[in-house]
């Protein structure tokens, strides 16, 4: 089984010797099973970089002074991605005016103090041209500046919600989530406790309830 996992698998001693690593372990290091195991695991790591890893831990962080550096990240991690061709779009630009939009769905934190809190709209999870799909969480439709934060986990919460709220609407009337009047999202977003801007709030509210 795990020499049949898609990632790299291994096991080492109380020796800080390799016991055990999979095929994909060896596959990725080019090292044959027996080069692997005991301290030939090193030689899969860059000997400047192991070294300059083992000084920097052992003396600044509590608990490693007999730390030992098993593998450096066997993956690139990609933190930016595709984006949807919205109907609207969280850009730059939109840091330094505090835009708040009519269909607003959700407010995120901006990326400093120094600017105010982020809109986002409903249509920055409606594509453009393709009906019946939303676009939520990493993939909303922003510019890579802005996606820098529109990616984070309480942002994908945000607009998680909204499309979860807004595809329950469009079933239930029988119609596209384009055709989904943002006000009925934005009530159910108030019933279930989010947050959205108090110029958004003000506007749902019955003209009696206003004056």
């Amino acid at each position: 089984m795990a020499n049949t996992a898609p990632v790299m698998i291994w096991t080492s001693g109380p020796d800080k010797g390799c016991e055990f690593v999979n095929q994909g372990w060896l596959d990725f290091t080019g090292l044959t099973l027996q080069q692997a195991l005991g301290s030939g695991w090193e030689d899969s790591v860059h000997g400047e970089d192991l070294q300059q890893y083992l000084e920097v831990y052992r003396a600044a962080a509590p608990g490693f002074a007999n730390a030992f550096l098993m593998l450096g990240a066997p993956q690139i991690g990609v933190r930016h991605s595709r984006r949807l061709n919205g109907l609207r779009k969280v850009t730059r630009q939109q840091w330094d005016t505090g835009q708040v939009w009519d269909d607003e769905i959700g407010v995120s934190t901006s990326l400093s103090p120094k600017f105010p809190n982020i809109s986002v709209p409903y249509g920055a999870l409606v594509p453009a041209e393709l009906d019946n799909i939303l676009g939520a969480g990493r993939h909303v439709a922003c510019d890579a500046s802005s996606h820098t934060f529109l990616r984070e986990i309480p942002q994908c919460w945000l607009t998680g919600q909204a499309a979860g709220i807004a595809a329950a609407l469009a079933a239930s009337a029988g119609k596209s989530p384009r055709d989904v009047a943002p006000s009925a999202i934005q009530h159910e977003l108030l019933r279930q406790g989010a947050y959205l801007s108090p110029a958004v709030e003000a506007a749902l509210r019955p003209a009696s309830a206003a004056e």
